[in-house]
């Protein structure tokens, strides 16, 4: 018997529940991130259509937990560490039998692709990447470099591997050596309905109730890849024109640094980072840009949330991701990365000459391109193909 605790099973009646695909989704925990956005939005998707539906946590935890749809079963490991997870995990699927896992980032890909492999059960498995590994990880080096050794060894096992940005995609070849038939593309998700629901929300902050000063928002963890104090210097420079204030939603290890550069550059009256929310809608709908200044990224999906918005959108074009986002700035400004002054520059035309902008229903129909019932739909495609392929294996052998 698999030692998961089970928190919450959603009722299927037997007789259904044979003719249903048995789904799980593996991730360590639900804190606020892209990835872990992807499993919440992706649920209901996956329930409505008939699946059972499994979420397998290595921890329990985090913000995003309540926003999971009741339908889904939560299994929770109770570990700390990723690598912990391995024997849950390889008695999970020889107990439960899903018919295809997915998991999500790398260090839980590589367990997952273990614990496939060592439960010797017919699951098929799909794991997907969700930044540029090259950056991300290999780069790194350590600990990072070496996950990227054992990924070369361990993610041409995988059924089928999935990257969120053509940009990833390509980079996850290079990096790891991977056929490119196995790799797939597949966009992160938004929820446009409920995005429309939420940012009609009351946002509780006097910044945006004002509308007299302009309000600059960023929206991301605050880690190092997120280059925060590359902003910060470029908003800077911006009060030296004209009155703005900038707020950086997001929690993370970089806090301290960030207050530090805040009270360098004197601007403890115009930045503010009120920590991660929950809904950040209110703030992307009534902030007048929303800005990227990251190093790299996988996907970002809050520039494609802040086009659900109706939000004019301003990111550096850093590999991968944004350019994919905006068509190569077609839908919002793409910055050549380093170029403060050209963001500068960007930020005060686009608080000057509003007119100049894409109108909001622009903005608004390009984020359907993200549409979560569109992902699903490549989703449900590519899982599809992958039972195919793994019964005509059965078949053959």
């Amino acid at each position: 018997m698999f030692g998961g605790i089970i928190i919450r099973n959603s009722a299927i009646s037997e007789n259904h529940a044979h003719t249903m695909k048995k789904i799980a989704f593996f991730s360590y925990d639900l804190r606020i991130g892209g990835a872990e956005k992807m499993v919440v939005t992706l649920l209901p998707c996956f329930a409505e259509a008939g699946y059972a539906v499994d979420l397998v946590l290595v921890n329990a935890s985090g913000p995003l937990l309540q926003e999971v749809d009741s339908r889904v079963t939560i299994v929770n490991f109770r570990k700390t560490h990723t690598t912990q997870s391995l024997f849950p995990l390889i008695n999970y699927l020889k107990d439960k039998k899903p018919d295809v896992l997915i998991s999500n980032l790398t260090h839980l890909n590589n367990i997952a692709i273990l614990a496939q492999r060592l439960s010797r059960t017919p699951t098929a498995l799909i794991v997907t990447e969700h930044s540029t590994i090259s950056l991300n990880n290999l780069a790194k080096g350590g600990k990072e470099w070496l996950l990227v050794q054992y990924s070369r060894l361990l993610y041409p096992l995988a059924d089928r591997i999935i990257a969120v940005s053509a940009g990833a995609a390509e980079n996850l070849q290079k990096t790891l050596r991977v056929a490119s038939a196995k790799v797939g593309v597949i966009h992160n998700p938004i929820d446009l309905a409920a995005i429309r629901r939420l940012k009609e929300e009351p946002a509780e902050d006097p910044w945006l109730a004002d509308q007299s000063i302009p309000v600059l928002l960023s929206v991301g963890r605050l880690a190092r890849e997120k280059n925060y104090p590359f902003l910060l210097e470029v908003f800077h420079q911006v009060l030296q024109t004209r009155s703005a204030r900038l707020i950086i939603l997001g929690e993370g290890y970089e806090r301290p640094v960030l207050e530090q550069k805040i009270r360098d550059l004197d601007l403890q009256n115009a930045v503010r980072l009120p920590g991660a929310t929950l809904n950040p809608y209110p703030f992307m709908k009534r902030a007048n840009i929303v800005l990227c200044t990251s190093d790299y990224e996988g996907f970002n999906i809050a520039l494609a949330e802040a086009l659900a918005c109706g939000t004019p959108v301003i990111s550096v074009d850093c590999p991968h991701g944004p350019a994919e986002i905006l068509d190569h700035g077609k839908y919002g400004t793409l910055i050549p990365l380093g170029r403060k002054d050209r963001m500068v520059e960007a930020i005060l035309s686009e608080l000057d000459k509003p007119a100049n902008l894409a109108a909001r229903e622009i903005l608004v129909q390009r984020a359907a391109f993200f549409s979560v019932d569109k992902v699903f739909m490549d989703y449900d495609q590519m899982i599809a193909g992958v039972i195919q392929g793994r019964e005509k294996k059965k078949v053959s052998s």
